[in-house]
């Protein structure tokens, strides 16, 4: 089992216990090391509850096992709930995050089964051509006249399939933007500092990002008193970065007093565009790829039967 699915049962399984079935932190880590879970999620939890029971803070021990490997943005939410006493709401939290990435990621494996399938396919068709035009025209003739037109369509067809699983992948895999201003909104309400919760979704976006550095940009000139229009959009390349209509939203919050709403609301509109995206880019996936097989087949049609017809005397 990969480290992202041990994870996730394992903060499945400690949200259920310590913040719906109330145990204390200790007690759940106990329950989970004796459960039914694989080598390493027992391990960690045993590593974690005498870690605990030694007197060391939960964020400093989950730094240091080794079983399980948490990701910093994880480590900086347990530390930060540690620090506001929010604890069991961030469990939850973090639980429905890691649920999401795992969907978001089933769906990516599900739409690679498409560029799979093709190729298959397409080896099954190319390789029937072959057997056609070799037994009809000899290995002679297939070698010298149809090797160069077999080696080029299959070339297009590989190329293709690698594109548009990348292409797919970066369309249905990419919420990073979501996912910061939900978190970002998540922690102001636990009581974090706003420029705090900014810096921290900037490490959700990635550090080195473009939107990273905007959000890093934006938590410096709250930390100097900026109101939240002025500290994300402070260049019109931020504009562009962000999009007017959350130009729009920090406007209105900082208008209204809703400053402690508004990253939350940004996120759900976020959410609803990447749900829209996802069903546009699910439908296509289709239709593309039968497109693109059709080319394939066109051109090893061309190249194989035309040879092979020749042969016959047809024409």
């Amino acid at each position: 089992m990969s480290n992202r699915k041990n994870i996730l049962e394992f903060i499945s399984r400690l949200s259920e216990l310590f913040s719906l079935q109330q145990h204390s932190l200790v007690e759940s880590l106990e329950i989970i090391e004796g459960g039914r879970h694989s080598r390493r999620i027992k391990n960690a939890a045993a590593y974690l509850k005498n870690q605990l029971l030694q007197g060391n803070r939960f964020s400093n021990v989950l730094r240091t096992c080794s079983e399980l490997n948490f990701d910093r943005t994880f480590i900086s939410f347990v530390e930060l709930a540690e620090r506001s006493g929010k604890l069991t709401e961030t469990l939850t939290f973090l639980k429905k995050r890691s649920q999401r990435q795992d969907k978001i990621l089933q769906t990516i494996y599900e739409a690679a089964v498409y560029p799979v399938f093709v190729l298959i396919l397409s080896i099954f068709i190319s390789g029937f051509l072959c057997w056609l035009s070799k037994s009809t025209l000899g290995n002679e003739v297939f070698n010298l006249e149809l090797r160069g037109s077999f080696i080029q369509a299959f070339f297009f067809l590989i190329v293709f399939c690698f594109f548009m699983f990348l292409l797919l992948k970066n369309q249905l895999g990419d919420n990073r933007l979501y996912e910061a201003f939900l978190s970002t909104g998540f922690l102001i309400k636990s009581g974090v500092n706003a420029a705090t919760a900014v810096g921290l979704g900037a490490g959700i976006l990635g550090l080195e990002s473009r939107l990273g550095q905007v959000f890093i940009n934006a938590r410096l000139r709250m930390e100097y008193g900026m109101e939240l229009e002025r500290a994300f959009f402070a260049h019109k390349r931020d504009i562009k970065m962000l999009g007017k209509d959350i130009q729009q939203a920090f406007y209105y919050a900082q208008k209204s007093g809703g400053k402690n709403d508004v990253f939350e609301k940004i996120a759900l509109a976020l959410w609803s565009n990447y749900e829209k995206k996802c069903r546009v880019w699910l439908s296509m996936i289709e239709p593309l790829f039968i497109a693109g097989t059709g080319i394939f087949v066109g051109l090893l049609l061309v190249n194989f039967l035309m040879p092979l017809l020749n042969g016959l005397n047809l024409f």
